[in-house]
């Protein structure tokens, strides 16, 4: 993930695996935004918004840490 921090805010952009983009498609969007808000939420932050993208960056996600 490439993080570009603003104070306490952060913009974390990364693309899928192979693997990854199948499970997407397959099963939506919505199994990966909970498994981040998880991942977020464990380290004592929130997940402000979560945007998917196509391109070099396969999803965009403000996070507040």
């Amino acid at each position: 993930m490439r993080p570009v921090s603003y104070g306490d805010v952060r913009l974390q952009c990364d693309g899928h695996t192979v693997q990854g983009a199948k499970g997407v498609q397959a099963e939506g969007g919505s199994g990966r935004v909970a498994a981040v808000t998880k991942l977020i939420a464990s380290l004592g932050g929130t997940v402000e918004s979560f945007y998917f993208g196509f391109g070099g960056d396969d999803f965009y996600v403000t996070v507040d840490l």
